[in-house]
């Protein structure tokens, strides 16, 4: 018989909001005991009371008001006990709170109620507990703990043999009890109208509580086990019991799951893990049309990669407020707290970008290019610099949040930041795991949740009240580039309206070169020998020690490391036995003899095909005429205005600064392989 379900009064965006957040992601490795404490202990929840809607409902399905009322839990915090459900057959990691839990309970979608899929017809499972000649008959509220998993992203008809592992009470060190999921499906039909329970309550309209202490203990009712137990009927074995469950693991293996599991973008969102964020940095003394110094480019896998190689810096924090104050007090913590993980962006942009220890600006671009937010000072994004030490909510009431740290994000309540969203009008939300498990369920869906609005990346910051004032009301766009405008040291007289200006600053900027003097730069120098070796040395980032194999390279010099370092892999060659020559200008074709070298020991292939014909083409040496053809085929060396190539011409420092501009940028390119 058709049941007239309930006419919600609740509006539609609080019901939204309650799918939205029923699959909360801990921060990764750092921040999961933060989020889960945040989760029990922040927010008291505010009784509401039972709707009269909602009391029709509960009595047309013969089920009890477990209630959301802060004096049925006591302290509430039972409430907000977290069950993280996790393993590689399911594909990411997922954490309920026991409210979300139960409201799965209560919802309904399109005219079919989710309750349908896992409680039965009365609402109430009644358990055999115990061994067959002491038998209790106890009346429990719940759900079926195998559609709950297969809602969970656990395939029903599965053929792979997949392990269900149980962890209750504190100890996660191992599980308290083992089942395949056959075994688990098998014993869900074992007794008619009792299959396995994920428990939240008895039908004494008492939760499940952890002890004698809490509100609610009732030992006659057996209500000792919560806040939320696992109940596996088995025929004449007696129930089994997993008491104040937290953790479910289904993996491949009885043993320790494949740890690719928290890798939640694998799997159901791998179409994402290609999305590139990108990094720039400019000379904010530079003109307008000057291009970047450095550029560098990260995909969500290359970051989530990051935090598994760096947990120091994986990091996790609470960020957007959504929705109202009655959504807030109603549905609990996890109405109004989007959760972002993500990397930390100041240890991101100095430790993998190589951002100079100078002072500038940043701006933030979303998907369509459009500049959102400026933050005027870098030393804002750097969390260590003791400038703050938490971060502030202001809203009716101040919650305070210790440790934020700006991020770029990749993550948003355990789902990845998809990249693409579409609204086809009122009442259409963005596709989401939820529904396509409904759906595959055979439950036809339009509403869901709006999880991923933003993406493939956010940058979750603060507007800056004043710099050492405080951290205030947050901010999380849609972010896939920042541009970095350094205020970068201006000093040499010489290089202002040269030519090779932005070469210059480049090199500067990237620690490849020094000034001849604290005042000038000395562009139109000849290149030394030994100035070459040290710029490239620089640039590899040369392991080089401290010694020579030349008579006139003292070991004190700035170059010696790097001429050593030079001649064991072959770029240089003493100009005679014992002599190395490092003040001896480079000639043009000996500058393309070294850099063809070079490039071919970073995995550059340039080839002799495709290069100009130069009009001075006799006058280069027989023994560097190729590498004068390869070097111009990548693009690294050209002619002068008059087609000529100049060999014997001295190569100078402006020469070479803009050389390596163009070597750098041909690296992030990926070579070229003519």
């Amino acid at each position: 018989m058709e049941i007239n379900l309930i006419n919600l009064k609740k509006s539609l965006g609080i019901v939204l909001l309650c799918f939205s957040l029923m699959l909360l992601l801990p921060a990764v490795v750092l921040a999961e005991s933060e989020h889960e404490a945040a989760v029990k202990t922040k927010i008291a929840p505010v009784d509401r009371g039972e709707t009269e809607a909602d009391a029709q409902f509960r009595k047309a399905m013969h089920m009890t008001y477990m209630g959301d009322a802060a004096s049925t839990y006591g302290s509430g915090a039972d409430l907000y006990h977290t069950l993280t459900v996790t393993g590689e057959a399911i594909g990411e990691r997922q954490v309920y709170a026991v409210r979300e839990i139960e409201e799965l309970a209560s919802l309904s979608m399109k005219n079919q109620a989710m309750h349908a899929l896992m409680l039965p017809a009365s609402g109430i499972y009644t358990v055999a507990e115990g061994k067959s000649e002491n038998t209790v008959e106890r009346n429990f509220a719940g759900l079926d703990l195998v559609k709950f998993l297969s809602l969970c992203g656990v395939p029903l008809d599965t053929q792979d043999e997949i392990y269900v592992q149980f962890y209750g009470g504190a100890d996660v060190s191992r599980p308290d009890a083992t089942l395949t999921w056959r075994e688990l499906q098998a014993y869900s039909k074992a007794e008619a109208g009792t299959p396995a329970l994920l428990a939240f309550g008895l039908y004494n309209n008492k939760p499940l509580v952890k002890d004698a202490a809490s509100p609610g203990y009732s030992d006659c009712c057996g209500n000792t086990g919560g806040p939320l137990r696992v109940v596996i009927p088995r025929l004449g074995e007696g129930t089994l019991c997993i008491d104040d469950v937290g953790k479910i693991l289904v993996g491949k293996t009885a043993g320790a799951a494949d740890p690719r599991y928290d890798l939640h973008n694998r799997a159901p969102f791998s179409d994402s893990l290609d999305k590139t964020f990108t990094v720039n940095i400019y000379d904010s003394g530079a003109g307008e049309n000057t291009g970047p110094l450095k550029t560098q480019s990260f995909t969500t896998a290359q970051l989530e990669q990051l935090t598994l190689d760096h947990p120091e810096h994986a990091v996790g924090n609470y960020y957007g407020l959504i929705g109202d104050r009655h959504s807030m007090n109603s549905m609990g913590l996890g109405a109004w707290l989007d959760y972002y993980e993500g990397i930390d962006l100041w240890w991101l942009l100095e430790d993998q970008v190589g951002l100079p220890s100078v002072q500038g600006r940043a701006v933030f671009y979303d998907r369509e290019g459009l500049a959102y937010t400026t933050v005027d000072d870098l030393r804002y994004l750097n969390n260590r610099s003791g400038s703050y030490s938490k971060y502030t909510i202001t809203t009716q009431e101040t919650v305070d949040i210790p440790n934020a740290v700006p991020m770029i994000a990749f993550s948003k309540n355990g789902f990845p930041l998809l990249p693409e969203h579409v609204h086809e009008g009122p009442g259409y939300y963005d596709y989401n795991q939820l529904n396509q498990a409904l759906m595959a369920a055979g439950v036809p869906s339009e509403v869901g949740a709006v999880k991923n609005s933003k993406g493939p990346f956010a940058a979750c910051l603060g507007n800056v009240d004043n710099f050492y004032g405080g951290y205030q009301v947050e901010t999380a766009g849609d972010c896939v580039r920042i541009d970095l405008y350094l205020d970068l040291p201006q000093k040499f007289a010489d290089v202002q309206g040269h030519w090779a200006q932005d070469a210059i600053s480049f090199v500067l900027s990237q620690d490849l070169f020094q000034g001849a003097s604290d005042h000038t730069f000395d562009a139109d120098s000849p290149m030394t020998r030994g100035m070459l070796v040290t710029v490239l040395g620089r640039l590899a980032g040369a392991d080089a020690a401290a010694r020579t194999d030349f008579a006139d390279v003292p070991a004190t010099a700035y170059y010696a490391p790097y001429v050593a370092w030079a001649a064991d892999l072959g770029l240089v060659n003493g100009v005679s036995e014992g002599r190395f020559a490092p003040d001896q200008p480079v000639t043009r074709q000996e500058l393309a003899v070294i850099l063809t070298n070079f490039v071919r020991g970073r995995g550059i292939s340039c080839t002799a095909a495709g290069g100009t014909a130069f009009a001075d083409e006799q006058a280069i040496a027989s023994w560097a005429k190729s590498s004068v053809q390869s070097i111009n085929a990548c693009g690294i060396m050209g002619g002068d205005g008059e087609n000529r190539f100049c060999p014997l011409h001295n190569a100078s420092r402006a020469e070479v600064a803009a050389v390596l501009m163009r070597l750098v940028s041909l690296e992030k390119a990926g070579g070229r392989d003519q």
